[in-house]
């Protein structure tokens, strides 16, 4: 166990083979491989919502696939815009999904006849918290699994957030962004 979680003797990405840093591991995917940040976010391009953790030198600290670099395109096939002329304005969004809160680096295209930033994320299954500018969104993975745990197990939303947010940071939980406002009330 000790092997998996100490990236000391991995000073490679299993992709590129490049030695220069840093390391990036995946939560989420099933290899445990370390990789280089473009290879991270070449990798994760379709994976948006996957955890990161960073080695940095010493032990690995939380990282994110925004701060990585990954931008998520949104409107023609999630590729860059090509009328904007090469401006490319970023929105960083709070997704929750199932395996917690995640920060997602967006732009999206404001050509003639694409939709709103909120049209956009229902397209790809994410419920915006509000239709105009859009700071937050639920997938409907996450919407689904409280719905099934709501009715079978009883769980109520309040509940089901405080496990999320213990998904996401299990040490510090109080710490996260969202957790100063609703959840201070109880």
């Amino acid at each position: 166990m000790l092997e998996v979680e100490d990236g000391s003797s991995r000073h490679f990405c299993a992709i590129s083979a490049s030695h220069a840093g840093p390391f990036h591991a995946c939560l989420d995917c099933d290899s445990h491989s370390l990789h280089c940040t473009p290879c991270i976010v070449d990798f994760h391009s379709c994976s948006l919502l996957h955890r990161l953790k960073t080695w940095n030198g010493t032990y690995f600290e939380d990282g994110s696939l925004a701060n990585a670099g990954l931008v998520l395109n949104l409107g023609h096939n999630m590729s860059t815009c090509r009328e904007g002329g090469g401006k490319v304005h970023t929105h960083l969004v709070t997704v929750i999904d199932v395996n917690g809160l995640h920060n997602v680096r967006m732009s999206w295209c404001r050509c003639y006849g694409f939709g709103s930033l909120a049209s956009e994320m229902f397209r790809l299954q994410w419920l915006p918290a509000t239709l105009i500018r859009p700071g937050t969104a639920f997938t409907f993975r996450v919407m689904k699994l409280f719905q099934m745990l709501s009715h079978v197990a009883r769980t109520s939303a309040w509940e089901f957030c405080m496990a999320l947010l213990r998904i996401t940071d299990n040490v510090q939980p109080d710490l996260l962004p969202v957790s100063e406002g609703y959840f201070s009330y109880f």
